[in-house]
C-alpha cells in the first residue's frame, strides 16, 4: 500500500534480526543487512526523514558481520565505522546526511570483531581513537575487550605480540588504567571480579613461566584483595599455581616460602577450600609439593580436621 511507510523502528527491528541470525554458518547474511540500510539511507536521500537509519541501524549491521567470523568480517565493520565517522566531516560544509555518527556501542562492536578475528593491536588501537575523540568516550566494556584480547592472545600459540607474557602484561596494563580512572569518579568507568579473575586465570594457564608472571598474578591479586570486591577462594586457588609454576622446581626455596605465606594469609582470610588442599598435595600445573621439595602438607597445615575459621568465608564448604 502506499499509504503505509515504514519508520526506523519498523526498519531497526528487521535489522536487528537479521544481525541475530548472523553467524559462521550463515556467512550472507550481513549482506540482506546492508541492503535494508542502503534502502534507508535512500529514503532519508528522497526526503523520507522518518525512515532515516539511526546508530542502531549500523551497529545492527556492524553487529551482523561481526558475529559470522570471517576473514574480512572484522574489516567491514570498520569500513561501516569509517563511513560513519567521513559523513560527519561532510555535515560541517552545510549538506545533509542520512548517516549518524558513531557511539561507543558503535565502537565496542568493531572491538568485538577485531577480537574474535584475534587482533589485540586493532582492538586496543580503537581504545585508543575513542580516548583521543571528543566525542566519544569509552566504557567499561570497552576496557573489557582490549583487556579480554590480549589475555585471548596469551593463551594463543601465535605469540605475535613479544615474549611470552607480554600479552599478560598488557591486558593488566590496561586493568590497571581502567582502576585509575575509577577511582577518579569522573566518569561511569568501573572494573569487575571477572577481569581481576581473568588475570589470575590466564597467568595460571599461561605457558609462560618468567618472574613477570608471578609479579603481574600477585598484583592482580592484591588489587583484588584491596578492592571494593574482595578476594576470593578461587584467586588463592589460582595464585597457587602461579606461584609454585615460576618459582618451582628450580628455585624451592623461595617456592616454599611463598607457599608457606600465602597458606597462612589463606587461613587467615577463611578461605582455605578443598581444592587449595588438592592442588597442594596433588597439583596438576607444576612439580607436586611434597616433603622431598622441603615442603610437607602436614607442616603447612598440620593434621585434620582444621580449624572451621580458615574456611569460615567459602560460600561452598565441600
Amino acid at each position: 500500500r502506499t499509504d503505509v511507510r515504514a519508520t526506523v523502528i519498523a526498519y531497526n527491528t528487521l535489522l536487528s534480526g537479521w544481525a541475530r541470525l548472523a553467524t559462521t554458518l550463515r556467512p550472507n547474511v550481513p549482506l540482506k543487512a546492508e541492503e535494508l540500510l542502503h534502502q534507508m539511507m535512500q529514503l532519508s536521500e528522497n526526503g523520507d526523514i522518518d525512515a532515516a537509519p539511526d546508530a542502531t541501524s549500523f551497529n545492527a549491521v556492524i553487529k551482523a558481520w561481526g558475529n559470522t567470523q570471517r576473514p574480512n568480517s572484522a574489516s567491514r565493520c570498520e569500513w561501516w565505522l569509517r563511513k560513519m565517522i567521513n559523513e560527519q566531516q561532510i555535515n560541517i560544509h552545510g549538506e545533509r546526511s542520512s548517516v549518524p555518527p558513531p557511539n561507543v556501542q558503535t565502537y565496542n562492536l568493531v572491538m568485538e570483531a577485531w577480537l574474535k578475528l584475534g587482533d589485540p593491536s586493532r582492538v586496543q588501537d580503537l581504545l585508543l581513537e575513542m580516548d583521543a575523540s571528543s566525542d566519544v568516550a569509552a566504557n567499561s566494556e570497552s576496557f573489557s575487550k582490549v583487556i579480554r584480547a590480549w589475555l585471548q592472545e596469551e593463551l594463543s600459540n601465535t605469540n605475535q605480540y613479544g615474549l611470552p607474557g607480554t600479552s599478560l602484561e598488557n591486558a593488566f596494563n590496561w586493568l590497571q588504567e581502567l582502576m585509575e580512572r575509577e577511582k577518579t569518579n569522573k566518569s561511569d568507568l568501573g572494573s569487575s571480579p571477572d577481569l581481576y579473575k581473568a588475570i589470575l586465570k590466564t597467568a595460571a594457564r599461561t605457558d609462560a613461566t618468567s618472574k613477570n608472571i608471578l609479579v603481574v598474578g600477585q598484583a592482580a591479586f592484591w588489587d583484588m584483595r584491596d578492592s571494593r570486591f574482595g578476594i576470593d577462594a578461587q584467586a588463592y586457588e589460582w595464585l597457587l599455581e602461579i606461584g609454585a609454576k615460576v618459582l618451582g622446581p628450580h628455585d624451592t626455596t623461595k617456592r616454599d616460602d611463598f607457599v608457606s605465606s600465602l597458606v597462612q594469609q589463606c587461613c587467615n582470610d577463611g578461605y582455605l577450600s578443598a581444592k587449595f588442599i588438592n592442588k597442594l598435595a596433588n597439583p596438576s600445573h607444576y612439580k607436586p609439593i611434597q616433603e622431598s621439595d622441603g615442603v610437607e602438607l602436614a607442616l603447612l597445615l598440620g593434621e585434620p580436621p582444621y580449624p572451621t575459621s580458615w574456611s569460615r568465608n567459602l560460600v561452598d564448604k565441600r
